[in-house]
């Protein structure tokens, strides 16, 4: 095991007296930008005394020091935004005595992840300022001794840039360029790869636009260019190889998706970021940037791309007071091209830059703590910390399952044992997005509000809309709904398509025989297809009467038609996650003896209902364990911890991959695993199959076993609860 990295938090800095902290702030402080540290102590002390915060000794040392740049490692719960924020209140109050002047908000950039962070962090600056003006501490009127600004200026990397590219329009020839959305960004890229199978049509281009959007931006995030397309890089071959194209092809598509964007007067969020590369290249604009800003927070600092750590060394310049926020430990954003090694290797980057060490969880309580830690413990790129948790107490409970359907039954009935209000302040999480189908059909069967985070849910499912199609065109044989006969019935896609003229881009159906034709088809090119006449027939039959009939009257021959003549076909030329599930969740639906109508009708209202639980965020969270990073929840359940899915350390090793990148991708894992467990606060619950448990299972179940608790695996009620 190599040797772990370490800060300039000593590891018994809980020990230290308030003397021995100023002695060692004055040690590490650079004499230039120094303050009378006692006379700092005592503002800092009086601050959390007004705040009611709780003061640690590591937290005050990382306040204490006086650098140039400084980055400070908070761990889960650490209170880093909070802490960024009161470093850079200090500051404020200290820059006067120290230069002469205020410092104004134009001058204190802030530099978050995602735009929510953005409005939080304006947000927190206001909330940790209107206290202290309360109690006199601080002024916001100009010519008070105590006079501190209020602002500061806040964006994501990406806003940043596009604000400094829009001021460079011009010269840089983007005046009229807007910004492609992401939605847009994919339709452009369909257009890209219709060109190239346009341009190569004998050659087969099978490829899903999002994975290809992902390899795009991954290709410039780690600072690279479309000749690196295909070489040694280990991440972008592993992205190439799951795509399945050529790396020529590729690099066809993406520059023809380059020219489309240009034809558009179009940039993308990706381009954003390369055009400022370019543009910093420019030393007046650096010097610009760097006269403007004085002081550069930079939240997340572990989730930076090759490329954003470039852009940032370029943003700071030789003055620039410069303070990094960031957790090697919840670096879990690898696929997008992030580098933990941002935060562990700061000083390489940052040379005149000292790291500090928060140890102190605020969130999660004790029990939570250390199975979590146990887990991030397996990782050896990471600095040397011993994480303590404030609060004692926590359970971290295991619950076996048999199979699938085991899980959701244990799972749906301990929700059904805890108050309403707990279900609202607790979140369901998996580790691929598709895992929320089967979860989100067992909440809607059993009537529990939830809402998403980045998961697919049950009816996105594409054998679940496919059937609803088909019972649509059943009820409603229109001219639209005619376009997927072909998926319940004997006939080609393609053969239907061209009979009934139909438009794939537009969606538009040109050509349409006569209705009661369509039921009695009898002429080519149709001829030929076995059984279609009879299976017509009794469709036919089956629409006239569907508003007389149950559904479960006739749903089990409709189901054995589009296994039979679409489902089975389709299975055969792309894997589906819960091709058969998506069967058992059909007939609960609407297997019952009511009329189709009246079935759809609560069908809809039910999702009516989704929708508005979803723009409220109303129920049970279900998310990715990705989606998770800066929430949290009062209990956390993890969902299929099986060693097959998660984590992925088979899949891992099945791959031609050097020792560097297999420890590289599975500590990936771990960090995963330990941002989803910190993520609760008072209870933690992990699923997993009792005969293929995930290894983590394994890990914090083994030492200290009384705290944590087993419970056997529990059949569902058969009554139905409405919430």
């Amino acid at each position: 095991m190599k040797e772990r990295l370490c800060t300039c938090t000593p590891e018994n800095i809980m020990d230290y007296t308030e003397k021995e902290i100023i002695e060692l702030s004055k040690s590490l402080s650079t004499p230039e930008y120094s303050v009378p540290l006692k006379v700092k102590l005592l503002i800092i002390k009086r601050m959390y005394e007004i705040y009611g915060f709780s003061l640690s000794n590591d937290l005050l040392l990382a306040l204490l020091v006086e650098v140039k740049q400084q980055m400070i490692l908070a761990p889960a719960g650490g209170c880093k935004t909070t802490s960024s924020q009161i470093k850079l209140i200090l500051l404020k109050i200290f820059w006067s005595k120290m230069y002469g002047r205020h410092l104004t908000s134009s001058e204190c950039l802030c530099l978050v992840y995602n735009a929510e962070n953005r409005h939080q962090m304006d947000k927190k600056h206001l909330d940790l300022l209107a206290p202290l003006s309360l109690h006199g501490f601080i002024s916001f009127s100009e010519g008070n001794p105590s006079y501190v600004n209020s602002g500061i200026t806040s964006h994501t990397l990406h806003s940043f840039c596009k604000y400094w590219i829009s001021i460079y329009a011009e010269e840089l020839k983007l005046s009229g360029y807007t910004v492609l959305e992401e939605g847009n960004a994919l339709t452009f890229l369909s257009s890209a790869v219709n060109k190239i199978r346009k341009a190569n049509p004998n050659t087969k281009i099978v490829v899903k636009m999002d994975r290809l959007k992902s390899l795009y931006d991954l290709v410039w995030g780690l600072n690279l260019d479309y000749a690196d397309i295909g070489k040694s890089n280990e991440l972008l071959l592993d992205s190439i190889n799951a795509i399945g194209l050529l790396p020529n092809q590729i690099v066809d598509i993406f520059k023809t998706y380059d020219i489309t964007k240009k034809f558009f007067k179009k940039y993308d969020f990706t381009d954003m970021l390369t055009i400022m590369d370019k543009l910093l290249v420019r030393e007046d604009v650096r010097e610009r940037m760097h006269s403007l800003y004085t002081c550069v927070v930079v939240d997340e600092i572990q989730d930076f791309t090759p490329l954003m750590m470039c852009i940032l060394k370029k943003i700071v310049g030789p003055e620039t007071r410069l303070l990094a926020i960031g957790d090697e430990d919840q670096s879990i954003y690898a696929f997008r091209g992030a580098d933990v090694d941002n935060a562990v290797r700061f000083t390489e980057h940052f040379p005149e830059s000292k790291v500090f060490q928060l140890t102190v969880n605020r969130r999660c309580k004790n029990n939570i703590l250390d199975a979590a830690t146990k887990v991030i413990g397996l990782n050896e790129n990471r600095f040397a910390k011993t994480l303590v948790a404030e609060k004692e107490g926590g359970n971290v409970t295991l619950c076996p399952y048999i199979d699938d359907n085991d899980q959701m039954s244990c799972f749906i009935a301990k929700l059904r044992e805890e108050k309403r209000e707990t279900i609202f302040n607790s979140v369901a999480c998996v580790r691929e997005k598709i895992y929320g189908q089967p979860l989100t059909f067992s909440l809607f069967l059993y009537n529990i509000p939830f809402y998403t985070l980045n998961v697919s849910r049950f009816y996105q499912h594409e054998g679940f809309k496919s059937f609803l199609e088909i019972m649509n065109l059943l009820w409603k044989p229109t001219k639209e709904n005619w376009r997927n006969l072909y998926k319940v019935v004997n006939i080609k896609k393609d053969d239907w398509f061209r009979y009934i003229d139909y438009d794939e881009k537009r969606q538009k159906v040109n050509g349409f025989p006569d209705k009661n034709s369509l039921w009695e088809l009898r002429f080519e090119p149709f001829v030929k297809y076995s059984g279609l006449e009879e299976a017509l027939k009794e469709l036919y039959q089956i629409s006239k009467s569907i508003n007389t009939y149950g559904c479960c009257d006739y749903i089990d021959y409709v189901l054995e038609l589009f296994k039979k003549n679409y489902w089975n076909t389709r299975l055969s030329m792309e894997m589906i996650e819960f091709s058969e599930e998506v069967f058992n969740w059909i007939n609960q639906i609407f297997k019952k003896d009511i009329i189709y109508p009246a079935l759809l009708r609560e069908y809809i209202e039910k999702l009516d209902f989704m929708t508005m639980n979803q723009k409220s965020h109303t129920g049970i969270a279900v998310a990715t364990m990705h989606a998770l990073k800066g929430l949290e929840f009062q209990k956390v359940y993890m969902l299929y911890m099986e060693n097959s899915i998660f984590p992925a350390f088979h899949f891992i090793d099945l791959k031609d991959y050097s020792q560097k990148m297999i420890s590289t991708l599975k500590e990936a894992e771990n960090r995963l695993a330990y941002v989803a467990m910190t993520r609760a606060i008072e209870e933690l619950t992990l699923f997993y199959r009792s005969n293929d448990p995930s290894v983590y299972v394994d890990i914090i179940s083994k030492k200290e076993e009384r705290k944590y608790e087993k419970i056997e695996s529990m059949m569902i009620f058969s009554n139905r609860k409405v919430w």
